[in-house]
């Protein structure tokens, strides 16, 4: 593991041993999560739409996003809210006024990015 990574979310790999899927493994549950109507969300979705395809190719799995839509929560709170110094999670966060954390962890982040796209759609 990249220690940078290891040190930005805190999970060794001796944890993830212990506690984690094989990734191929989890890359398939995620698919059959979205099924094949979903509105994927995410911050910033251009870098993790590479990273997910890089993962697919490490592991030769194709990620066919047929009739699963993007939201990228950063170019909305452009849109919606433009001449904010910064469209950063954390600075969305405070701008919006949520109650909510970005502390790199998946689920503090997916509630974080949640809270960011529901704030901006009312």
């Amino acid at each position: 593991m990249n220690p940078w990574a290891e040190g930005v979310h805190g999970l060794s790999l001796d944890f993830l041993s212990k506690h984690g899927l094989a990734p191929e493994e989890a890359m398939r549950q995620f698919f059959e999560f979205l099924g094949s109507d979903a509105l994927l969300v995410a911050h910033n979705n251009k870098f993790d739409m590479r990273m997910l395809n890089q993962e697919c190719g490490k592991f030769d799995l194709c990620y066919a996003p047929d009739g699963i839509e993007t939201c990228d929560t950063v170019a909305l709170a452009r849109h919606l809210r433009p001449g904010l110094d910064s469209y950063s999670l954390a600075n969305l966060i405070e701008a919006l006024n949520i109650d909510a954390i970005n502390s790199h962890d998946a689920i503090d982040d997916t509630l974080a990015c949640a809270g960011v796209f529901f704030a901006l759609l009312s």
